[in-house]
C-alpha cells in the first residue's frame, strides 16, 4: 500500500483504508475515537488498534499531540494516529465568489462549501 507495507495491519480495526483506484498515501492512518465502541456496538477491548493494543488501552487523557505512539507502543515509521478533530471542524464557511481560492480548481457558479 505504501512505505509501511512491511508492518502488519490486517488485524487493525481502525486502519483507514483508501480506495484502491486512488493514489496511495505515504502514511498509514489509525483513527482513534472513544465513540467507535458505542457506534459499532462492540466492547473497546475487542477493537484492535495495532498489534495487541485495543481501544480499551487508549491513554486516559486521549492521544494528545504524540501521533506516532499509542499508549506505550511506538508505531512503525510512516504510521500516525488521527482523531475526529483532525477531520471535522465546528464551523462551516461558504464562499460565494468565483475564484475565491485561486490555486483551487474552478467551481461552477463560484460556490465553495
Amino acid at each position: 500500500m505504501n512505505k509501511s507495507t512491511p508492518h502488519k495491519f490486517e488485524n487493525s480495526h481502525v486502519l483507514l483504508k483508501f480506495s484502491p483506484d486512488k493514489p496511495q498515501p505515504t502514511c498509514n492512518l489509525l483513527i482513534i475515537d472513544k465513540n467507535i465502541s458505542e457506534q459499532w456496538d462492540t466492547p473497546e477491548q475487542d477493537i484492535v488498534v495495532f498489534r495487541g493494543a485495543t481501544l480499551a488501552s487508549s491513554p486516559v487523557g486521549g492521544v494528545g499531540n504524540t501521533r506516532n505512539r499509542f499508549g506505550n507502543i511506538d508505531l512503525p515509521p510512516h504510521t500516525e494516529i488521527r482523531v475526529p478533530q483532525d477531520f471535522f471542524n465546528e464551523k462551516l464557511f461558504i464562499i460565494e465568489s468565483p475564484n475565491a481560492l485561486p490555486d483551487q480548481s474552478p467551481t461552477s457558479g463560484g460556490l465553495i462549501i
